[in-house]
């Protein structure tokens, strides 16, 4: 069997108040909309220029080309998935600058953050991102040159808000190579649209705020302030 492509996904989880689709979506945009079968929607705006790298390498023959072109594509897939008994969530997935066709209060804040925390070893961590809340909101980003722990990025948990990570997750992993967690989570992954679902299913257990973090536990208290 050939091996797929990876493409780089870009995945938002939509908040559970938000449940039919037109309300995940900015109203001060237009988009034109085509049929994932058996996976979701795909909104779009109309492109110029070439074809982005993605179309060929999530959704081959799955959709129509001809809307989608480099220099200013914009789309997002909508896929309703059901992460356990009964309960269905939306998953938001960006292409070029699709994250414009989003209603941001939509958008769950941190779902990517908990995925990465819960998914990666605790000696993985490369980048975080932070908020000093008692002194004037500042923000900081350290970068380490290698994978590090999360003590080593001096992280005080009375004081700091960790807003986004940069991990590498282990090769036999499902998460594998370099990981990004915000808002949204950032990932290279084998997935198109014939396993999409499936993949997106195995963020279930991270799509509250209850869920645990994993290795990082030292930073837990740093996410919820």
């Amino acid at each position: 069997m050939s091996k797929r492509l990876k493409t780089k996904l870009t995945v938002y989880l939509v908040k559970s108040e938000y449940e039919d689709e037109p309300s995940m979506l900015n109203p001060e945009k237009i988009p034109g909309v085509q049929i994932v079968p058996g996976v979701g929607n795909l909104y779009h705006l109309r492109s110029s220029s070439s074809h982005p790298r993605w179309i060929e390498s999530f959704f081959g023959k799955s959709i129509d080309a001809e809307p989608f072109f480099n220099a200013t594509s914009s789309a997002v897939l909508i896929v309703p998935v059901e992460v356990e008994a009964n309960h269905i969530r939306h998953f938001a997935i960006t292409f070029g600058y699709g994250l414009a066709l989003l209603n941001k209060s939509a958008i769950e804040e941190r779902f990517g953050l908990r995925t990465v925390l819960n998914t990666v070893s605790a000696d993985s961590i490369r980048r975080v991102a932070k908020t000093e809340v008692a002194r004037n909101a500042r923000k900081s980003s350290v970068q380490m040159p290698k994978k590090s722990q999360i003590t080593d990025f001096a992280l005080d948990i009375e004081q700091d808000l960790l807003n986004g990570i940069t991990a590498v997750g282990d090769d036999d992993a499902y998460l594998s190579g370099t990981l990004s967690g915000a808002d949204s989570l950032s990932v290279s992954a084998e997935a198109n649209v014939d396993n999409i679902s499936e993949f997106l299913r195995l963020f279930g257990g991270f799509c509250g705020r209850d869920s645990g973090i994993g290795p990082a536990q030292r930073a837990k208290t740093t996410i919820w302030n």
